[in-house]
């Protein structure tokens, strides 16, 4: 529902100023529904006034839920999902003699217009798919 609030009512009115926004995540224990300027709203002057007046007010009268909004940036929203995911991958077997994902890059030559060749080694499936 914050999404769509965001696509329909306030993302139109920013992009109309050169502005954009992201929505990063909504922290349902404290209220807190972090976003992300873009475009022009990033360097305004008047950036925190927009979040508060338009952003925040129109997000807190539709959606309740939502007690604060707050500006994070790029870099921080990715730490933050880096170590929200981080966690998760602690949890999972890491099989090492598992290489049906694997992807290899080999190098051609040295030369100036030479590139990359990706290589993906596939293992065959043990079960016939055609019958």
């Amino acid at each position: 529902m914050i999404k769509e609030l965001i696509h329909t009512t306030i993302r139109p009115q920013l992009q109309d100023d050169g502005g954009d926004i992201r929505f990063c995540r909504f922290v349902a224990d404290g209220g807190v529904m972090e976003v992300e300027m873009l475009g022009a709203c990033r360097t305004c002057k008047s950036s925190k006034t927009t979040l508060v007046d338009l952003i925040e007010r129109t997000t807190r009268h539709w959606i309740p839920e939502v007690k604060e909004v707050k500006q994070v940036e790029r870099a921080s929203a990715f730490e933050q999902f880096s170590a929200d995911h981080e966690a998760a991958e602690e949890e999972e077997v890491d099989d090492e003699e598992d290489n049906s994902n694997r992807v290899e890059i080999e190098e051609k030559g040295q030369a100036a217009d030479s590139g990359a060749r990706v290589v993906r080694k596939v293992n065959e499936s043990t079960e016939s798919s055609v019958q």
